[in-house]
Order: C-alpha cells, then sequence, then structure tokens
C-alpha cells in the first residue's frame, strides 16, 4: 500500500489492536478488519465479506474472529485445525487465539478450546 492509502484506511476509529510476531490486525468501528505485516502462512488475508467482526484476536501465524452474529472465524497457520471453529459455528461471545490453539466462550459461561495443545 502506498502512504497515502494508508493514511485513508486508518482515518476511522480503531476499537481494537491486536499484533503477533510479524503481523497486525486492526479492528474499525465499522466491524472490517485491516491487516499487514508478514502474510506467509495468510494471516493477513481477511476472510471475505470483511465486516460484521467484534472481536479480534492474533497469536503466532494465526487468527480468530469473532461476527456480531455469534460465529467464529480463523484464518492463518491451520496445522492444528485451529483456524476451523467447531460446529455449531453460533452462539459465542468472545474469542481467543492461543500459539496453536483457538479458545471461545459460549452464552451459557463454558469455555471451548481446538487445536493444538
Amino acid at each position: 500500500m502506498a502512504t497515502g492509502e494508508t493514511s485513508q484506511i486508518l482515518r476511522g476509529a480503531v476499537v481494537v489492536a491486536s499484533c503477533a510476531a510479524t503481523s497486525l490486525q486492526l479492528l474499525g468501528g465499522d466491524g472490517s478488519i485491516v491487516a499487514w505485516g508478514d502474510n506467509y502462512y495468510g494471516q493477513c488475508t481477511v476472510p471475505l465479506p470483511n465486516s460484521d467482526y467484534k472481536v479480534i484476536s492474533t497469536r503466532h501465524v494465526h487468527c480468530l474472529s469473532l461476527r456480531a452474529n455469534g460465529s467464529a472465524e480463523g484464518w492463518g497457520y491451520n496445522w492444528y485445525g485451529q483456524c476451523d471453529p467447531p460446529d455449531p459455528n453460533e452462539g459465542f461471545l468472545d474469542v481467543t487465539a492461543g500459539a496453536y490453539h483457538s479458545v471461545v466462550l459460549l452464552a451459557d459461561g463454558s469455555v471451548y478450546s481446538w487445536g493444538g495443545e
């Protein structure tokens, strides 16, 4: 991106910033995610449609997000399946990414994790 394009993208409010060793993801107030850095494993390739996100979490080389409808979405390095949310993919209140695993908080207060240990 050219400097002017970067400045234009970042003019809106940033709600959450999440970074890993080699990439940075910003969640804007409009529910979209802007990502840049090393994209070797696709960790900067935000899934489409790039809208309705409310939480972003980035660790090592994968990202996990929560959409406004309560579903989780992961992308990037997926060797241990950490980018593949469990079925049914709904009713989540919060998400967080670990080094090679992902964790969600469910509406009933329980926590579920998947991926590597």
